[in-house]
């Protein structure tokens, strides 16, 4: 994001869109993570919050 906000208002919504997709994608790879066990549910949930809060 801070990379694109030097830019155009084009290319700085562009990066956000990017930047929300990485966090969808990270949300992802959480679940599967908690799903093998590697943190819990409540792990999980305060790392989600603060993926929305972002």
């Amino acid at each position: 994001m801070a990379e694109g906000s030097s830019r155009t208002d084009k290319s700085f919504s562009d990066f956000i869109d990017i930047a929300l997709g990485s966090s969808f994608e990270l949300e992802t790879q959480l679940i599967i993570a908690c799903n093998r066990n590697y943190i819990n549910k409540e792990q999980l949930a305060k790392i989600e919050i603060k993926i929305q809060e972002f």
